[in-house]
């Protein structure tokens, strides 16, 4: 285009605008494009398409392959999607939460992820660094606490407890109960590539439910504008069971 013209690499060929395609159709995996006759032999040509979703996840086998005039291409290697890996969630109580006039008890929920992409730190005279957004479904709540910034806690280190994050380095809100924000205030990053464990403290719905969807991402900036987003996912939670009615621990042997 007209703006990285002065920048476009030798290797590639110009597209002749007589030549540019003149009709695209998405059929699934595949897309089917049609181009009048005219490009030049052994040309090195590049072109842009659109893709209306992207996989939750890199997949195993990544590769493209073209075929074009009755030629095809090697299998090539596609693009890595930024997204979490290794998802793990753990639930300490799986029950539900008691009806009103019972005293609710938060339960601790550990989410092993490794991000893609680095949430940067806080920068010199910016307010915060990056950001991570964790969505729980509506039945759930976030605990935090009633003041107006809605803050909660949480625990935040690599796996292998080589970095521990502090209650400075971050600041943590609860937006409309099911959104935690957890804004980077220090000068540690959560980095690309490591293994990250996040403790987070909800009240599990009222009622029995099946395991719903989880999700999380990041942001290169606490605005969280989408131009900022790094990576995303969506992750299955844990079933939500009744509570015993009666658990006692009886010493039949008065054993100390």
């Amino acid at each position: 285009g007209p703006n990285t013209q002065d920048v476009w690499p030798p290797d590639y060929s110009v597209w002749p605008p007589e030549y540019r395609p003149t009709k695209c159709t998405g059929v699934g995996r595949e897309a089917q494009i049609t181009i009048p006759s005219g490009l030049g032999r052994y040309s090195l040509y590049v072109f842009r398409i659109g893709v209306r979703n992207n996989p939750p996840s890199t997949p195993d086998w990544n590769k493209w392959s073209m075929n074009f005039n009755d030629e095809s291409s090697d299998p090539f290697q596609g693009f890595t999607v930024w997204t979490f890996t290794n998802m793990a969630i753990t639930a300490v109580g799986a029950m539900k939460t008691p009806r009103a006039g019972i005293p609710r008890t938060a339960t601790p929920v550990t989410i092993v992820f490794t991000p893609f992409n680095t949430v940067p730190a806080k920068p010199p005279k910016e307010q915060y660094g990056g950001m991570i957004r964790l969505t729980v479904p509506g039945e759930y709540e976030i605990e935090h606490q009633n003041d107006n910034m809605k803050t909660c806690e949480v625990q935040l280190f690599i796996s292998d407890r080589s970095e521990i994050f502090e209650s400075t380095d971050y600041v943590c809100q609860v937006e409309n109960t099911v959104k935690q924000l957890l804004y980077m205030a220090g000068d540690k990053t959560v980095r690309g590539a490591f293994s990250y464990t996040l403790i987070v403290w909800v009240f599990n719905p009222p009622t029995s439910t099946l395991a719903a969807t989880w999700r999380m991402d990041t942001f290169q900036r606490f605005s969280a504008e989408p131009d900022t987003a790094l990576d995303e996912t969506e992750f299955v939670g844990y079933n939500v069971n009744n509570m015993l009615n009666i658990f006692q621990v009886v010493n039949t042997n008065n054993m100390l």
